[in-house]
């Protein structure tokens, strides 16, 4: 599903994509680090730890794309989304070809492989809930529940297909409490 939910979420349209984007974008052209500045952590994150961003700049830097480290998609001149109010106005805040999520090739390929990076950490994250579940239960499956708890978690889900630091961290996060849990309980191997 999650892959089904990667090819529905337009290019750009999750919270800071683009600027997650050109952090990888500048890492893969310049082969460094950006520069943290207030203008490029307005820009581009660049204040914000590296390792997502080197693994999909690693994986991303062969692919020829226009798109550079200043990308601007095409702006969407009807946008007026206003979170604050229930409305029908046009959320969209670029414009989208119809075939876009079926380009693979150029800007979309990035996209797709850096949110493939995403889904691996978002999968990893659903593991440990289950490694959690058979340390703190020994029960299979409250262990499977544990794992379909957080796999369907919608904002883990969304955080999983976009351009983003945040599955990396829940990673991180949820094996640290892992080893912790099986260090108190004597079951480090």
């Amino acid at each position: 599903s999650a892959l089904a939910y990667n090819f529905a979420n337009p290019l750009f349209e999750a919270i800071d994509e683009i600027r997650h984007f050109r952090y990888i974008r500048y890492i893969a052209l310049n082969k460094s680090l950006p520069p943290v500045s207030v203008e490029s952590s307005k820009e581009m994150q660049a204040h914000h730890p590296p390792l997502y961003y080197l693994l999909s700049a690693l994986i991303t830097f062969p692919i020829q794309s226009d798109a550079g480290v200043t990308y601007d998609p095409p702006p969407n001149p009807f946008w007026g989304f206003r979170y604050y109010e229930p409305s029908f106005d046009n959320k969209n805040q670029y414009l989208h070809p119809p075939d876009e999520s079926w380009q693979f090739s150029g800007t979309t390929l990035i996209v797709d492989l850096a949110r493939l990076v995403s889904l691996l950490f978002g999968l990893g994250t659903a593991i440990n809930a289950y490694r959690l579940g058979r340390l703190a239960f020994d029960d299979k499956a409250i262990a499977l529940g544990a794992m379909a708890l957080t796999a369907f978690n919608p904002m883990l889900l969304h955080s999983s297909v976009s351009i983003n630091n945040d599955t990396i961290a829940a990673f991180f996060g949820s094996w640290v409490i892992v080893d912790s849990v099986a260090l108190v309980r004597g079951d480090v191997s």
